[in-house]
């Protein structure tokens, strides 16, 4: 057998080295042609996701967060002066949907006046424009009396936007009503603080990944995973992800992850405590917290909504804990009539705990007035 026909394993060091040279020049052309080939396409790739980010954060600076109306008057005219302020949670674009369900309970059995609900508007998410945004409508339309309702993350928004209400002029806050809303971070479910985690580890290996459209379509085809089984799913489950995507009225993954994040900024306390610095002649609120007489797999809410009523009493505000019978996370639609119940049931506490609240104000203004007439 000549040297060229036998096997690798039977040749000489020396002829092994000659042909593995051999073999590399050979094949080296093609080496190279196929790294330009992955450079260029990595490249296209790079330039690719660089102008979907760029051009994602330009549209998002240039949106803005809005205030809606559902109802434009309240169902009794005397209460013309007084709105409810829905504010949505993770995942929500706008408000819309809870105030036509949840908002409408609220003005029929507790809190009378017009409907208003929040829209992140795929902005920012800034409370200081949400809370400069809710004083300007109210400026507008004349209200001077506002409940602001917050369920899940939008209860922690609500929670980030009272105390800035309560320096707008001719504004009082009556009441705020948290559904559903951690009181901190550590208490959510432990699956939803992994994806938290996992959210800020695709933020540390991929740059500006929140803003890139292609991973927006990733997160919601991992999202339906669970609907796929077959072909023809499977084309369903990317003809529906196209089109989230490409709605403009689908939050973007940027407005996810400031929701989520603004979790992790859940402070009741210091919330509390902000309120409680406000000068006397400023009203304080009122506040209900509402969990569910059921498991939450998103975080243990009966346990968060008892920790938001403690805080506020330790700084002696008025705060009240219930549980609503078989309600569902972000649903409150499910359960209607145990919200209904509870609500109609709250009417007149929550009235006497109001009027108490604007009773204060009244004390200390005649008191104020007092001591300047002393003055003069």
């Amino acid at each position: 057998m000549s040297p060229e026909k036998l096997p690798a394993a039977l040749l000489p060091e020396e002829e092994k080295t000659i042909r593995g040279i051999e073999r590399k020049n050979r094949l080296r052309p093609y080496k190279a042609t196929a790294l330009l080939l992955a450079a260029s396409a990595m490249s296209l790739m790079s330039y690719e996701y660089a102008h979907d980010v760029s051009a994602n954060k330009e549209r998002i600076e240039r949106n803005n967060i809005s205030i809606g109306a559902l109802a434009n008057s309240s169902l009794d005219p005397r209460y013309d002066n007084r709105a409810i302020v829905l504010v949505d949670g993770f995942g929500s674009y706008d408000s819309n949907w809870l105030a036509s369900s949840l908002g409408s309970e609220i003005q029929k059995e507790l809190y009378d006046g017009k409907i208003w609900y929040l829209s992140y508007g795929n902005a920012p998410l800034s409370t200081d424009a949400i809370a400069e945004k809710i004083a300007i409508k109210a400026s507008e339309e004349h209200v001077s009396h506002i409940a602001i309702v917050g369920e899940s993350a939008g209860g922690v928004v609500t929670s980030k936007t009272i105390p800035a209400l309560m320096d707008a002029p001719d504004l009082s806050v009556d009441l705020g009503i948290f559904v559903a809303t951690p009181y901190n971070i550590d208490s959510l479910r432990n699956n939803k603080l992994l994806e938290l985690r996992l959210a800020d580890i695709a933020r540390d290996i991929v740059p500006d990944i929140e803003y890139s459209t292609y991973a927006h379509g990733v997160i919601d085809l991992l999202n339906q995973v669970g609907t796929i089984n077959d072909v023809s799913s499977a084309y369903t489950a990317l003809v529906t992800t196209n089109s989230r995507i490409n709605n403009e009225f689908t939050p973007t993954n940027r407005l996810l992850y400031e929701q989520a994040t603004i979790i992790r900024q859940a402070d009741f306390p210091q919330m509390f405590a902000a309120i409680d610095d406000k000068p006397l002649e400023v009203q304080r609120p009122s506040f209900l917290t509402f969990s569910s007489s059921e498991y939450d797999p998103f975080l243990d809410d009966k346990k968060s909504s008892e920790q938001i009523c403690k805080a506020a009493h330790a700084v002696v505000i008025r705060c009240s804990s219930r549980s609503i019978e078989g309600a569902v996370h972000a649903r409150p639609d499910l359960s209607i009539d145990a919200y209904r119940q509870t609500l109609s049931s709250l009417k007149i506490s929550t009235d006497v705990s109001i009027a108490l609240n604007q009773a204060s104000i009244e004390k200390e203004e005649t008191v104020f007035n007092a001591s300047d007439e002393e003055k003069e």
